[in-house]
């Protein structure tokens, strides 16, 4: 195996932008996947040229907010019951915190 370059795969190639949002610098990305620092910074250039994004994906709520389409003109009423288990945590979290600054 003397002489082979190292090369980056496909999947490293797009985690550098990852990686460095993540705080990384170049040096480091270089040194986790075993490679020239070159090879890693050259990436991060042509990535960058082509503007390669790294794609995003937001969790979204599924069920319509309104049943008729006459309620599209008022606001959404919520209760305590009607939320999902991440809702209650948040919820509660922003309760706790109002708390604390009253005290």
């Amino acid at each position: 195996m003397r002489g082979q370059k190292k090369q980056l795969s496909q999947f490293q190639k797009v985690n550098i932008n990852l990686l460095i949002l993540k705080g990384y610098t170049i040096r480091q990305i270089a040194e986790v996947y075993n490679v020239p620092y070159t090879l890693v910074s050259t990436s991060f250039k042509l990535q960058l040229e082509n503007k390669l994004q790294v794609p995003l994906y937001f969790n979204s709520k599924n069920e319509p907010y309104y049943e008729d389409e006459d309620d599209y003109g008022t606001m959404p009423e919520y209760n305590y019951h009607s939320l999902c288990i991440s809702e209650k945590i948040i919820f509660y979290n922003s309760i706790k915190n109002e708390l604390k600054n009253v005290n």
